[in-house]
């Protein structure tokens, strides 16, 4: 019951959300001192260590897609990913010029540091608010889940994806977490690798734990900055441009295009669920209008996929 049209403004949403919180980091800059500076007749941007660090980042993962595309080089780009590289890259930079810069911070010894024990004690504070906020963040996962799946393979059976997620988060809560996981860029990585054992998610959880436990030297010279590239690219590569060609036909595509705009803005200042939802209505509603053929936007990949790099 979710078009296309809702899931492209939902993704994009995302997207921009996640360039817009990168580009303040890198700049140092929040939204209305931009705004005021900008009105002021301009602003001065004073870049920072972290910042060079970021934009570095962020050319090297562009121009890492462009080496890896060329004749014979694929297989380079298969045994090590952008990611990766700029990571190794920031450590050794930062292990032979100590710059002062915030790192990695790894204070894991044990998994007594991760694991804790849940409170019981507010559930009978207010029963009925944490119930429906419960059930919020339940439908937000949800959504979640079956837009990954559905930007993945618009064909897959999302059932044994939701019956995993929700097994998880439920023991996530019951170890003390916060049960909000929706695997997103880890079901991507999986699937680019031809992943099929249904092992394939909990291996790479316990590569994590072992990378977290026995490097946690290296992890602790990485510059905090180079996430901050990543996550740029990360926002950059995930936007869905299958909305243009939707503005150059009939006026039956601007109802389209105002649901597409307002799920995009929604999901932007964080209301997850309701852009879902309200877009979804919205779009039930005009279909309904005789003699209003109001066509859905086209299935397109290239908005989710791009993230795992």
């Amino acid at each position: 019951y979710i078009p296309n049209t809702v899931i492209s403004g939902f993704i994009n949403g995302v997207a921009i959300l996640l360039m817009y919180k990168q580009i303040q980091k890198i700049f140092n800059i929040d939204s209305v001192a931009f705004f005021q500076n900008f009105v002021a007749g301009g602003f001065a941007v004073t870049l920072s260590t972290e910042a060079y660090i970021a934009l570095g980042t962020a050319i090297i993962l562009l121009s890492w897609r462009k080496i890896t595309a060329l004749p014979r080089m694929g297989s380079i780009g298969n045994f090590i990913s952008g990611s990766l590289l700029v990571m190794i890259f920031g450590g050794v930079l930062q292990f032979f010029y100590h710059f002062n810069i915030p790192t990695v911070s790894v204070t894991l010894s044990s998994l007594k540091s991760i694991i804790t024990a849940p409170s019981f004690t507010s559930l009978t504070s207010d029963p009925l608010g944490i119930a429906v906020q419960a059930v919020v963040i339940a439908f937000i996962v949800l959504v979640s889940t079956l837009i990954t799946a559905r930007a993945l393979d618009p064909n897959m059976s999302s059932g044994i994806e939701l019956k995993n997620q929700s097994l998880v988060n439920a023991v996530s809560g019951l170890l003390g977490g916060f049960p909000t996981s929706i695997g997103f860029i880890r079901t991507t990585i999986l699937k680019r690798n031809h992943a099929t054992s249904i092992l394939s998610g909990t291996l790479v959880g316990v590569f994590t734990l072992l990378i977290t436990f026995t490097l946690s030297g290296f992890l602790a010279l990485i510059p905090t900055a180079i996430f901050t590239g990543i996550l740029l690219i990360a926002g950059y590569r995930a936007l869905d441009y299958s909305i243009i060609p939707a503005l150059r036909h009939g006026e039956s595509h601007y109802l389209g295009i105002i649901i597409f705009l307002l799920a995009t803005y929604l999901t932007f200042i964080g209301q997850l669920a309701l852009a879902v939802i309200i877009g979804s209505l919205l779009w039930r509603m005009c279909i309904f209008i005789p003699h209003l053929h109001l066509p859905d936007l086209p299935h397109n990949k290239k908005g989710s996929v791009g993230i795992s790099d």
